[in-house]
């Protein structure tokens, strides 16, 4: 651990809270984990498609051989891209909470400590409960689209197995929802993350768009 004394501990504290405090900061992280996530899902997609056709193809192959046939190293690349759908997913449910989290500290500035910390309402990696925060109107479809992103942000695309066991079992919300760790997406669901990934941005640049207003009023008055 490095030990930051005296001015220097300062100064690295008040940066943190500039950076922190700075809701465009928070919007620009978004931007970016979205950017790479619409980079991953074409090459799934392509993947999918590809991967598919040669399993029919050694199906065919295996039944007019009878004997077993060997996977390919492109077929096996093939295979390798569709895991790159969980990435995807954990870009989109970062980007998403990059955006919440921006929303929350451009209404309460008082969320970013002086000290150099953030309000426990900034550590919760729920989007479900963020958006409730955030008195984001959700449709059925929306939030169950969240309660499942938001497993890949906690746990299942960042690593092979949760923090407890239980924690790998299906579970049903208060809504009915079921959320299970093996969950399927289509390309409809990837419209819905779209159109939230979107209404939340145009949500805060209104909300950076307003407190600068206030800044600028508030100066031309003194």
């Amino acid at each position: 651990m490095v030990d930051i004394e005296g001015s220097d501990e300062k100064e690295h504290v008040k940066q943190f809270v500039f950076e922190a405090s700075e809701a465009y900061l928070w919007l620009r992280t978004a931007r970016r984990l979205k950017r790479a996530a619409d980079k991953l899902y074409p090459i799934y997609k392509n993947a999918s498609r590809k991967f598919v056709e040669n399993i029919l193809k050694i199906e065919k192959e295996r039944a007019e051989k009878s004997n077993d046939i060997t996977i390919t190293g492109e077929e096996q690349e093939y295979s390798d891209d569709m895991e790159l759908i969980r990435v995807h997913r954990f870009l989109i449910a970062l980007a998403l909470e990059n955006l919440f989290k921006g929303i929350l500290i451009a209404r309460n500035p008082n969320y970013v400590k002086a000290d150099g910390s953030l309000s426990p309402e900034l550590t919760n990696h729920d989007l479900v409960k963020l958006a409730e925060k955030c008195r984001f109107s959700l449709c059925l479809d929306k939030k169950s689209l969240l309660y499942k992103l938001s497993e890949y942000g906690i746990w299942l695309g960042r690593y092979h197995i949760p923090k407890k066991s239980k924690n790998q079992l299906p579970k049903s919300t208060q809504e009915g929802i079921r959320v299970d760790r093996i969950q399927s997406f289509d390309d409809r669901e990837v419209v819905l993350m779209d159109d939230i990934y979107n209404q939340l941005c145009i949500l805060l640049v209104k909300e950076i768009e307003y407190n600068k207003r206030m800044v600028d009023r508030h100066e031309a008055q003194t």
